[in-house]
Formats: structure tokens, sequence, C-alpha cells
């Protein structure tokens, strides 16, 4: 019989053999949904576009020089359902004469590369702070043939206002709930000519669709669009199922993997 002294001893020891165990177990499991996303990502890539052309949407015929997509889904980009929510505030800036156009958090480059087209005139700018994000994002420019796309990492406030003041200007921003604080830094009479469409994370901080609201409330107009949760996305927008996908493929597919309901904010100048 071991004695209940000697138990207690190694108590610590069994704590720290179960704690590598979970953590390798863990990892192993990590490892194994990343091969199957792979896989997954593989197969209805193939079926969808398997030359990773954007095959419909805003952005049809964007080409991607491969499947790597940074910090969010790549099917739905291909298929050309992503964020189509946001299809109403590009119809209603598509007609503005842009000297600038901003990315901030850019990522892989879908956005920077598709407003380079769409506005070819203006010199475009995609920051991202992550190193493999502008790697990506330079290819997938290349890929492209936009050499009107300038990619810079870290966006400042000071970087901002000097973009945008005296110029007619385009901000997208993305950068996973730091747009408040880049925001508030920015000389805001340097955005008086400046359009701003800004995905709100307020899952991060709850203030931040109301800090936008309220903070250009006197120059701007604003105006909210809401994501669609992934359950729903395949019935909402089934006129995009043009490949005629099963349902079970059209939903991951389409599938964004969003936590909760986001909140974009368009701010036009009044």
């Amino acid at each position: 019989m071991i004695p209940i002294g000697r138990i207690y001893f190694l108590l610590p020891v069994f704590r720290i053999i179960y704690r590598i165990i979970f953590a390798i177990s863990n990892l192993f499991k990590t490892i194994l949904d990343i091969a199957d996303e792979r896989k997954l990502i593989s197969r209805l890539a193939a079926v969808i576009s398997p030359n990773n052309v954007v095959i419909q949407g805003r952005f049809a015929g964007q080409k991607y020089f491969n499947t790597g997509s940074v910090g969010s889904s790549f099917l739905p980009k291909i298929l050309g359902t992503y964020e189509i929510e946001l299809e109403p505030a590009w119809k209603l800036i598509e007609d503005f004469d842009f000297d600038v156009v901003i990315d901030i958090g850019c990522a892989e480059g879908f956005y920077a590369c598709g407003l380079a087209n769409m506005f070819p005139k203006a010199d475009v700018y995609a920051y991202d702070t992550d190193e493999m994000a502008r790697r990506y994002c330079e290819a997938n420019a290349k890929h492209n043939s936009f050499y009107n796309l300038k990619i810079k990492s870290l966006c400042t406030p000071t970087a901002l206002s000097e973009l945008c003041v005296g110029k007619c200007s385009f901000i997208l921003c993305d950068i996973e709930g730091a747009e408040k604080h880049l925001f508030a830094e920015v000389e805001k009479t340097s955005l008086a000519n400046t359009c701003i469409l800004v995905e709100c994370h307020d899952g991060v901080d709850r203030t931040i669709s109301s800090f936008f609201k309220t903070e250009f409330e006197a120059t701007h107009n604003s105006k909210s669009f809401f994501s669609t949760d992934d359950i729903h996305r395949p019935r909402i927008w089934s006129s995009f199922n043009i490949l005629k996908l099963s349902d079970q493929d059209l939903y991951l597919s389409m599938k964004e993997n969003r936590g909760h309901i986001m909140e974009w904010i368009l701010l036009t100048p009044k």
C-alpha cells in the first residue's frame, strides 16, 4: 500500500503529465482539423473554379495565385458570395472618382485587388501587419496585373491623414477590433472627402459601432449592413448556386465561420 504522504507528493507530477498529454492531444487535433480543411478546400475549389478565378459577383474574373486565404474563408471568395451583404455598399460608391483607395487589414488581397480593378485611376494602398498576408497580397496583385497597388505594413493615424487630406478617398477597414483606436487618433478634417467602410468588431469592444456613428455624425452620413449567419446563407443567396452544388457542399462553400453577426458601417461625406 502506497503511503498517503507519497501520493500527495506525486499529485503535482500527475497534474503536469496530464497537462502535457492534454496539450499534445489538442495539438494533434488541430493538425488533423487543418488537414481536413485543406482537403475540403481542395475538393470544392476544383469543382467551383479549378483555376482559382472568382466565378460571379462584384469581383468576378479576379484570380488567386493559389488557394491561400489569410484570416477568412477561401471558398466563398471564388464562389462570389463572400460578404455579399456589402453589394449595396459597393453600388453606392462605384461611381465615385477616388484619387486614393486604402485597404487596412488587406489579408491576401481579395479586396485590395478588387478595388484596384474597380478604381483603376486611383492609387491603391494595402496595409497588413501580417507578413504572410503581405506576401500573398503581392502575389495576387501580380497574378492579376494590378500595378496601381502599394503594399505596406502598419497603417498609422498620421499616414492615414496624410494619404486622405485634400483628396477624394475611400477607406476599407477590417482590423479585428483595432479600428476604434486607429480612427480615434486620425485628424478628422483630413477625412472630409473620404468614404469609409468599416467592419465593426463589437465582439472585441461593444462600443465600436456606436463610436463610428457618433464620431462622424457631423460630417458623414452612415448606413449599416449586417452579415448573414452561415446556416441561412445557402437559402438567402440560393441564386448564386449556378453550379448546382448539393445542399451540403453549398453550405460548406458559402460558410464564412463568423462568431456572431457582424455590422459594417458605410460613412459617406455629407
